[in-house]
């Protein structure tokens, strides 16, 4: 018998996907952001992130090692930029 110790990224994947979508949908009814599409793509770069975050953890590794890095830096340079423009357009 070969035992590995594992992590079940997928189910965390899963979890993150339903917090950020319960959020999401929150944030849309209660109507608290101002600008339009801001919470698409903040919800978007959130999942980024996090999935950014929980693939190397995988079981199976990835091809190329810059991917990651390069992805999460995206995702968190449009997170910035979407939060910052909330911030202007409600000052």
């Amino acid at each position: 018998r070969v035992g590995a110790w594992r992590i079940p990224t997928q189910l965390l994947e899963s979890a993150a996907g339903l917090v950020i979508g319960l959020t999401t949908l929150a944030v849309v009814l209660g109507r608290v952001v101002p600008l339009d599409g801001a919470v698409f793509a903040i919800a978007f770069a959130t999942y980024a992130l996090v999935r950014q975050v929980l693939l190397p953890l995988r079981a199976e590794r990835r091809k190329s090692p810059r991917t990651v890095p390069l992805t999460a830096v995206a995702a968190g340079l449009a997170l910035i930029i979407v939060v910052g423009l909330i911030l202007a357009q409600g000052a």
